[in-house]
């Protein structure tokens, strides 16, 4: 495989990768297939993005081997920090049994966990909630949903 030199089809793939995670949310959504959040990151999500950043800056991440190619759909799931893979290597991210039932957000063990996933570019998050945090969650997404914009002001001139 030849690396990417040219920018612009650096830039090309990465949309077409995050156009094909987008076209896979949505096909999924309308399939019933689990919650798909498709609102803004709220802050604990934001953080562990930034762990994750974090982790690939300073080169403790763990990525499978299809990923060194070029821009492609990428998945992480918040039970395994720092652990990227493709799509086809995506089934070896499973929980273990203590792991299936903590909450990724508030790592309350539970009996029920909630499965979610969320997307950010052609990055696909797969993480799972407890009843508590997946209300939290939800009453997030539905007001950053229906969260009025402001009209613009229109500025006076000064004659």
């Amino acid at each position: 495989m030849t690396p990417i030199t040219d920018p612009t089809a650096l830039f090309d793939q990465e949309n077409a990768a995050s156009r094909e995670l987008a076209d896979a949310m949505s096909a999924a959504r309308a399939a019933g297939a689990g919650t798909l959040s498709i609102a803004p990151a709220g802050a604990w999500l934001t953080a562990r993005l930034a762990q994750l950043r974090d982790s690939v800056t300073d080169g403790t991440a763990l990525a499978c081997p299809h990923l060194a190619g070029g821009p492609r759909i990428v998945v992480t799931a918040l039970w395994l920090p720092g652990v990227l893979a493709c799509a086809h290597c995506a089934p070896q991210l499973r929980p273990t049994e203590d792991e299936d039932h903590t909450c990724d957000r508030c790592r309350r063990q539970v009996p029920t966990i909630h499965p979610r996933a969320a997307s950010h570019g052609p990055l696909l998050i797969v993480y799972g909630l407890c009843h508590h945090c997946r209300h939290a969650e939800e009453t997030t997404d539905r007001k950053a949903a229906h969260r009025p914009t402001r009209p613009a002001r229109k500025r006076r001139s000064r004659r």
